[in-house]
């Protein structure tokens, strides 16, 4: 889907092309908050805490995006995405 790989100097094409993926893929709303990062519990009608399952599904989305962003950095800039865990924050960190 990105034809390049982001390197040093040719970030701003990089993105530009990464966005319109994401808008096509519908995920941009997990780097901008508008699909925020969810909690693990929720409080039900009754007002029980219970674990929140909308979570998985969210956690799936939000690591596949991981995956496809760093497949297109270069081997030399991978070093700057470990220990981050989300999506947002490894594009926050870029």
């Amino acid at each position: 889907m990105v034809s390049i790989k982001l390197q040093a100097g040719n970030y701003l094409l990089w993105k530009n092309l990464f966005l319109h993926v994401l808008r096509k893929y519908k995920l941009l709303g997990l780097l901008t908050s508008a699909d925020p990062r969810l909690s693990r519990t929720i409080v039900n009608a009754v007002g029980c805490t219970i674990d929140n399952l909308a979570l998985d599904l969210w956690y799936d989305k939000d690591q596949s995006l991981m995956i496809w962003i760093i497949s297109t950095i270069l081997t030399d800039l991978l070093s700057h995405t470990v220990d981050i865990k989300y999506s947002r924050d490894l594009w926050e960190m870029l």
